[in-house]
């Protein structure tokens, strides 16, 4: 997904790990904000606590654009 979404011309802003197993990354376009919260895909197979985006496949559980959750319009 960071992928396509730096081709529209979104720019990473930050990239940290979020609570027990999930991931925030938050992207720049212009104006525009949207935050990822992501959680591995398979959060029990290496045990640890500091994972950095490289040790893990992620799954996007929810999409911030401007503060609003995608999330919630479903």
């Amino acid at each position: 997904m960071l992928t396509e979404l730096s081709a529209q011309g979104y720019q990473v802003e930050s990239d940290e790990p979020g609570i027990s197993t999930f991931r925030n990354v938050k992207l720049k376009n212009g104006e525009e904000t949207i935050e990822l919260v992501c959680s591995q895909m398979e959060p029990d197979k290496n045990g640890q606590e500091d994972i950095t985006p490289e040790d893990e496949e992620w799954w996007v559980e929810d999409i911030y654009e401007n503060g609003e959750s995608f999330a919630k319009q479903f």
